[in-house]
């Protein structure tokens, strides 16, 4: 009887231990996967990805393939945020067929658009039209599987993504209906962010009656709640809209909104961070104290002459808790003494800024007179070379003046850059150069518009370098339509085929690359330069 119910209960425990191991291991799985997230959220990414790949590997071994592409995904998201593109598309792209699991396929496809989308490099080819038709598959299976919310992301970014490209009806529609599909869900956060790009939208498209009524109606919505994120860019959008109607008091107190609703949201960042420090802090603490715990039940069975050693360990252990929690403490206070130097340390940066650019025009200009005395007795080819260099130092001298003279002006106006330029090449050779200029009022950024200032320069400089005589019927134009501009420079010339080959004409293809250009086009017959841009 008695080996009867010992081989009963032998199959039972044969039976069940596969399940209880089984329940072990998940629990390990969620544990790695779980503490990845933490590690994630307080921006601890070498940590969040070793237990991520730990997680990874218990899937793996385990057969567990929804798991193991769920941590996956997750992996890629912490490459994307850490700007591991290329790494994160490996991982994604070595899961393989996922068509399994629909919803995980979704999130797969979603964030390999995502690192598409901001991994602009020379070795993905086609990245915009990559970028276009895995958002437009992926929009498709969540509609399939009635995916609402993800159905929902996945209009939001793609509809901003083609908004960005030039595509504004098309991304119109699609921020709208991603907008209806967040309110029929209830969740308004992301409804007022995709309002927000719908707002950005209409302000491009110059459709202000229509901006003013989004603006109205998401002010209900985003004031009085905690969505700083949102306010950032919606506070944006509204001081562009009042920058679009030409009201500058407006641009600036909505500006100013915006600059506040960033430092909330930094303040908010900060407190989260330390949240989550202090959770993972006491889950160490409680892990390590049942682990001392158990320990110290063991140690009592075999060893009581052990206590005092154990009560030596807890007070070292509370002393370091101690210092920690002062450190802490210390932190706090030095972190509220710099939060109230802020504004000493914003005036002192704005003096700074103007007293570098003001030191930075007159270090350029001593440089270009350096140069110019020391070209006196050069042969005239080789005084041509100082006199181009000295040019193209002048240009960048002349963008800092204007930085000095005005250091919260972050765009430089186009046409009084060029008039600079223009006005060194009429010193330069003030009997010959005739130029007739037309140029539309277009404010560019400053660390941009140094490119435009060396392109006019190279251009000039070729001019005299090759025109024969006395130069005539310069013709410099720059016409502005909308966010779209047409650069065109013409001085009658005729060049040769090798001309175009030049290190000249190559130096120019190379300044136009650089600020974006498009459309570039050289006719040698008549001297003549066009390209477009954006501003």
């Amino acid at each position: 009887m008695m080996n009867n119910r010992q081989h009963i209960l032998g199959i039972v425990i044969m039976l069940f231990t596969p399940c209880i191991l089984s329940a072990e291991t998940l629990g390990t799985f969620e544990q790695h996967y779980n503490q990845a997230l933490r590690y994630a959220d307080v921006s601890l990414h070498a940590e969040s990805a070793k237990e991520f790949n730990e997680a990874i590997l218990i899937a793996r071994e385990n057969n567990w393939r929804d798991k193991e592409i769920e941590a996956t995904i997750s992996l890629a998201e912490l490459m994307r945020k850490t700007w591991d593109f290329r790494e994160g598309l490996d991982l994604l792209y070595g899961l393989g067929n996922t068509s399994d699991y629909p919803l995980l396929n979704v999130r797969k496809l979603g964030r390999l658009a995502a690192i598409y989308h901001e991994y602009q490099e020379d070795d993905i080819p086609n990245s915009t039209d990559s970028v276009l038709s895995i958002l437009t598959r992926a929009i498709d299976l969540a509609k399939l599987g009635e995916y609402r919310v993800e159905e929902a992301g996945l209009k939001n970014e793609l509809g901003f993504f083609l908004s960005r490209n030039g595509q504004l009806s098309k991304g119109t529609e699609l921020l709208l209906e991603a907008a209806r599909i967040f309110e029929s869900i209830g969740d308004m956060r992301n409804y007022s962010n995709a309002m927000t790009h719908l707002l950005e939208n209409q302000i491009q498209d110059q459709n202000l009656v229509q901006a003013d009524s989004i603006i109205k109606h998401l002010r209900k919505i985003v004031d009085g709640h905690d969505w700083f994120s949102n306010e950032i860019d919606f506070y944006n959008q509204i001081a562009s809209y009042h920058r679009a109607k030409g009201d500058s008091m407006g641009y600036l107190v909505w500006d100013h909104e915006a600059a506040k609703s960033f430092v909330k949201y930094n303040n908010t960042v900060h407190n989260d961070r330390m949240a989550s420090f202090r959770v993972l802090h006491d889950t160490k603490k409680f892990q390590e104290k049942a682990q001392f715990s158990e320990q110290l039940a063991q140690q009592r069975k075999l060893q009581l002459e052990q206590e005092t050693e154990r009560t030596r360990l807890l007070a070292i252990f509370l002393s370091i808790l101690g210092l920690l929690i002062l450190g802490v403490i210390g932190l706090l206070i030095r972190e509220r003494n710099l939060k109230a130097k802020v504004d000493i340390a914003n005036e002192k940066y704005h003096m700074l800024l103007v007293e570098s650019n003001h030191r930075i025009k007159n270090n350029l200009q001593m440089i270009i007179s350096m140069l110019e005395y020391a070209s006196k007795d050069l042969s005239d080819r080789d005084g041509r070379a100082f006199k181009r260099m000295s040019s193209k130092i002048h240009t960048i001298s002349a963008l800092h003046k204007h930085l000095y003279l005005d250091v919260h002006n972050e765009n430089v106006e186009l046409s009084t850059y060029f008039s600079e330029i223009i006005k060194l090449y009429e010193e330069i050779s003030p009997d010959n150069l005739q130029l007739e200029k037309h140029i539309d009022s277009i404010d560019i950024k400053s660390e941009r518009i140094v490119y435009f200032g060396l392109i006019l320069n190279e251009m000039l400089a070729n001019t005299i370098e090759h025109g024969n005589g006395k130069i005539n019927g310069i013709e410099l134009l720059v016409n502005r339509n909308e966010d779209l501009c047409l650069f065109q420079y013409k001085d009658g010339s005729s060049w040769d085929e090798s001309s175009q080959q030049g290190t000249g004409a190559s130096l120019i293809k190379q300044l136009v690359k650089r600020v974006g250009g498009s459309q570039f086009k050289l006719d040698s017959t008549i001297g003549q330069y066009q390209f477009k841009f954006h501003v």
